[in-house]
């Protein structure tokens, strides 16, 4: 190829977008990430944001790139506030792996957090027991 060394400027380009969409998700006060929000996702977060009616085309490249970004997010678990226990991906293994079966027990709003005791990030098996399978159990 070139001099630069650019296998495939398509990957390379889209990854540069999804790292535009990571700052306007880890910088939420930027003069941009107003702009946007205003625009496209008022009631939302960048990373749940539709692509809208009459989108510009720089809204159409970052939006068709979030889900390159999606893949390879995994939220890392500490005191479980915000992270949504059927719809995030949070289960060590495989990029994008979000829990198993839910069945009759679904609260798409529950977090980790209601899945451990308050005073302390000790799971409450009670819990667990009653949402998850013995099966899903052993394989985390």
């Amino acid at each position: 190829m070139g001099g630069m060394g650019f296998c495939d400027l398509k990957v390379f380009n889209q990854a540069l977008l999804a790292k535009h969409i990571w700052r306007l998700h880890s910088m939420p006060n930027s003069l941009v990430h107003s702009l946007l929000k205003a625009r496209y996702f008022k009631n939302d977060q960048v990373l749940e944001a539709y692509r809208g009616h009459g989108p510009s085309y720089s809204w159409c490249s970052l939006w068709g790139s979030k889900s390159v970004l999606l893949d390879g997010l995994k939220w890392r678990v500490s005191c479980g506030e915000k992270v949504r226990v059927w719809m995030d991906s949070w289960l060590p293994g495989k990029p994008n792996t979000i829990a198993p079966n839910h069945g009759t027990n679904f609260d798409p709003d529950l977090k980790m957090a209601d899945l451990m005791f308050h005073k302390s990030v000790e799971w409450n098996m009670n819990v667990l027991n009653a949402l998850f399978s013995s099966e899903d159990h052993d394989k985390n």
